[in-house]
């Protein structure tokens, strides 16, 4: 099971793309731990709720950790309080309630107010949710959680309301409570977590591998079995991204690649990870993409242009010519007839052309040794540890120009 951890403390989660789409294709499973995945998704949480007295009650939430919002409202905080409340009850048994006791403004007053938390949810929250995708570039993360391996991994134990509310308050100058000084070192403590496990395999953005040379100068302590294996994930994700159609590929084309390509996929596998315990960098070392592009230049292409030659060599044209005509005589013997000068090497032409268009030159036999030749190159091919990455490429260029 090749699990893995991508730390992103980037907030430009369209940038992230570029970590996220090949560690799809390379893992079984891949978690997000970021603050700004974090906060999107706790946002489309929310959007997601349906119940109304949920809906009210977040929406309450927000506004009551958010002066500003609460000033638009206006409403006090212990009359917000009382609406919370008021959510639980039947509204009619209320308002009999109210007359009785002499308060029926009071509790029509309650009931508009929430009827303006109503508007809130239905105009304001989908424009916000939408601004915020839009943004952080969310779409296609949010597809791979959707559709796919990928899953964001909550920091903490702050809750989705109050991921909201902290931001807002940011984007506003408003005072911070800490939750978003928590999300930081919720995040900083994951980082450690992903750096130590035995079993994970890391992939850190540039921030995050800034942040753990920053906690080893500290005297933190990195396990090199974890380096081991994030050397092995990061340069699965470089190796992708050198492919010039990769970048192009969106998260639906390598979704149904991540299907498609999975044959493959283990040997290159294989290959990255004896490929890695050869790098003396660890990928949070500024040489450490020194070394992969060694590596790529003097390994991994090379491999690459002997997989594309001999798929070119062994094509069906050439194949068909090469039967033939480096077996004419066996050709002209099962069409019915040998036409030979006088040395019995050298076939006539115009006898050639006469026997075959009289007597049918053997297509199906022709054909059918070279489809066998064809797919015995293409079984020879596929055994190179770095058909994966031709498979891609050929892929990836097709869908470009589809």
């Amino acid at each position: 099971m090749v699990h893995v951890k991508v730390a992103l403390a980037d907030n430009d989660l369209r940038a992230a793309t570029a970590l996220i789409k090949p560690a799809v294709l390379y893992a079984d499973r891949v978690t997000i731990h970021s603050p700004v995945a974090s906060l999107l998704t706790g946002a489309m949480s929310l959007g997601a709720l349906t119940d109304r007295r949920q809906q009210i009650d977040a929406v309450l939430e927000i506004v009551s950790k958010v002066p500003s919002l609460a000033g638009q409202l206006d409403v006090a905080p212990e009359v917000l309080e009382q609406m919370k409340a008021f959510l639980s009850v039947d509204r009619r048994l209320v308002r009999q309630v109210g007359r009785a006791y002499g308060s029926a403004n009071e509790i029509d007053a309650l009931y508009e107010k929430l009827g303006e938390l109503d508007e809130v949810w239905e105009k304001q929250i989908p424009q916000v949710l939408g601004e915020i995708r839009a943004k952080f570039g969310a779409d296609e993360l949010l597809n791979a959680m959707e559709n796919g391996p990928v899953a964001v991994a909550d920091l903490g134990t702050t809750s989705n309301t109050d991921y909201v509310a902290a931001s807002i308050r940011a984007a506003t100058g408003e005072r911070d409570d800490g939750e978003l000084g928590d999300v930081i070192a919720d995040f900083t403590d994951r980082l450690i977590e992903i750096l130590t496990e035995r079993r994970s395999f890391p992939l850190l953005d540039d921030t995050s591998a800034d942040l753990a040379r920053a906690m080893e100068r500290e005297g933190a302590q990195i396990p090199s079995h974890s380096m081991r294996r994030g050397a092995e994930v990061s340069s699965a994700v470089s190796y992708m991204g050198y492919l010039p159609s990769f970048e192009q590929l969106g998260m639906d084309e390598i979704l149904d690649l991540r299907i498609q390509l999975s044959g493959p996929l283990s040997r290159f596998r294989g290959a990255l990870a004896r490929l890695s315990r050869e790098f003396e960098m660890r990928p949070i070392d500024e040489g450490f993409e020194t070394e992969l592009e060694n590596a790529w230049r003097e390994q991994i292409a090379p491999a690459l242009s002997e997989i594309r030659e001999t798929l070119a060599e062994h094509g069906l044209l050439k194949e068909i010519a090469s039967i033939s005509l480096g077996d004419p005589r066996r050709l002209m013997v099962e069409a019915g007839g040998v036409i030979a000068a006088g040395n019995g090497e050298v076939l006539s032409l115009p006898g050639l052309m006469t026997a075959g268009l009289a007597l049918g030159v053997p297509v199906a036999d022709t054909v059918g040794r070279a489809v066998g030749r064809k797919i015995d190159a293409q079984r020879e091919v596929r055994k190179n540890a770095f058909f994966f990455l031709h498979r891609l490429e050929v892929e990836a260029s097709r869908r470009s120009r589809a």
